[in-house]
């Protein structure tokens, strides 16, 4: 939840070439943070000026990236808060 009060940070959802390879090269790094795979995706915590860094970093590993999402806002918490459904 302290991610989603931090404009600075953002939890990211990244699907690739191989999320494995990813996962396992992510693993040896400073982005570790809240990092898994789920539902064919990998999912981590980040601030939002190491993207770009990231990126870089997938690349150069030869990690084909298809999608890279925020996964939640704190637009998107607010509207599950104030969700009635």
């Amino acid at each position: 939840m302290k991610v989603l009060l931090d404009p600075s940070k953002t939890i990211l959802k990244i699907e690739t070439s191989d999320n494995n390879k990813a996962f396992a090269s992510l693993s040896n790094t400073n982005w570790t943070k809240g990092l898994v795979i789920i539902q064919n995706q990998i999912q981590l915590e980040i601030t939002k000026s190491e993207i770009p860094e990231l990126v870089r970093f997938l690349t150069s590993h030869q990690t084909d990236i298809y999608l890279i999402q925020n996964l939640h806002s704190l637009e998107d918490y607010f509207l599950k808060l104030t969700n009635t459904n």
